[in-house]
């Protein structure tokens, strides 16, 4: 830790839960998400956590993702199991090492004329996932950007008001972009600020950026 701190490297993985894998009980279907929430709550065990006393954090992973056959791609990423992510609200953070000198692992294959091209699978496995994208539904990310966000997260604070309203103030040093919220209220209100939002099964997702230093107001109207 001191060595990667030396080098500005603060995110550290933890390589437990892979090589342990105490979630494999609780495997389904081929599922990205592990453990699968269908079958309970979500067990007590964080995908990132604060290294005490320091300003560095690990983040994990449930194992490491290799394609042996090119069809694979779209069995593990069907449209049926993104959207499974997409509804249980679930952030998957996949192990992956698509330079992998070997053929083997699914990203890459070697054409006709001896260059290294993306295998089929793993483009059409990309193309669904930017288009979950593109409709506001799934946001593909890095581990430095999703620790980032969390991290800026931590400097909010709220106030609910007598109008049953509620105020989030910014009070860190970075814009946060992309600051999201759920609530089982049909609409909100948000003064003086554009915003995004989408239904979903389980509430209204909204999202919107905050500057520092910045308060915006959030009214909800209820059912």
């Amino acid at each position: 830790l001191k060595h990667g701190s030396k080098q500005g490297v603060r995110y550290f993985w933890n390589p437990y839960f892979e090589e342990v894998s105490p979630f494999a009980p609780w495997h389904f279907d081929g599922q990205l998400m592990q453990p699968y929430p269908g079958f309970s709550d979500a067990f007590p065990e964080r995908d990132f956590a604060k290294i005490p006393g320091t300003a560095s954090w690990l983040w994990r992973t449930s194992g490491t993702l290799e394609v042996p056959q090119e069809g694979l791609w779209n069995y593990y990423f069907n449209n049926e199991r993104l959207a499974r992510i997409i509804r249980y609200n679930n952030i998957h953070v996949a192990h992956v090492y698509p330079a992998w000198a070997q053929e083997t692992k699914g990203y890459w294959r070697f054409d006709e004329d001896g260059k290294i091209v993306a295998e089929t699978g793993f483009n059409q496995a990309l193309a669904r996932i930017d288009s979950l994208h593109k409709s506001g539904q799934l946001l593909p990310t890095t581990v430095q950007q999703l620790l980032s966000y969390h991290e800026q997260s931590l400097e909010l604070d709220y106030q609910i008001n007598s109008d049953n309203s509620i105020t989030i103030s910014h009070h860190g040093n970075q814009p946060i972009e992309g600051l999201s919220f759920i609530t089982l209220a049909v609409e909100v209100e948000i003064s003086s600020k554009t915003f995004e939002s989408r239904q979903t099964d389980k509430g209204l997702i909204f999202w919107f950026n905050i500057a520092p230093g910045e308060s915006v107001n959030i009214k909800a109207k209820r059912p």
